[in-house]
């Protein structure tokens, strides 16, 4: 019994570091420029579907 909650424990904190090193790994592409890259993608296509609605008025 004591070794299955050892081998349990062990899978538990590989899978816990496992996603803090995709958090952070995904936390240093997304603010490469020091910023939210992200973020700023949407709010250049919102501005490109704004002007070209504007546009067809």
């Amino acid at each position: 019994m004591k070794i299955l909650l050892v081998v349990i424990s062990i899978i538990g904190v590989l899978f816990a570091v496992l996603t803090v090193g995709i958090l952070k790994g995904n936390h240093k592409v997304r603010y490469a420029n020091g910023y939210d890259n992200e973020i700023e993608n949407d709010y250049q296509t919102m501005i490109e579907l704004f002007s070209h609605a504007e546009e067809r008025k």
